[in-house]
């Protein structure tokens, strides 16, 4: 599939603005190695800017971002080639975090030598068997 970058807005530094519901601002830009030549939309300057991922228990987004002066931001959102916004698939879902949560459970009762107390835990409350 065919993808392009489309300017979604062009911010100042904290401003609030929100993809797929989380303000970029209140968490941290992971980059992710990967760049994208674009022009500013309104002085058509040749810019490169990173591509960044913002990964929460909720939501799995990425964007391009960069400054067109200082602290003046350009965002921008990747489109398929129907120019339909491209969707991040959540890599997060609450199934896989049980999961790796339960995982660690296990280990620290483990590593503890407390695996007797893991399985009278798994027995009285995750099975919901009382005596």
């Amino acid at each position: 599939m065919t993808t392009n970058w489309k300017h979604i807005k062009t911010i100042t530094f904290n401003e609030p603005f929100e993809i797929e519901g989380l303000n970029i601002w209140n968490y941290k830009w992971v980059d992710t190695g990967n760049k994208i030549n674009l022009k500013d939309p309104i002085y058509f300057q040749d810019y490169c800017f990173s591509i960044f991922n913002v990964n929460t228990k909720k939501n799995n987004v990425f964007f391009a971002a960069g400054e067109f002066s200082n602290c003046v931001w350009g965002i921008y959102l990747q489109e398929d080639e129907s120019n339909q916004l491209v969707k991040q698939k959540n890599q997060n879902n609450s199934s896989q975090i049980w999961l790796k949560k339960t995982i660690q459970v296990i280990l620290i009762f483990i590593a503890l030598g407390l695996f007797s107390s893991l399985i009278y835990f798994l027995y009285v409350f995750i099975l919901g068997v009382k005596h």
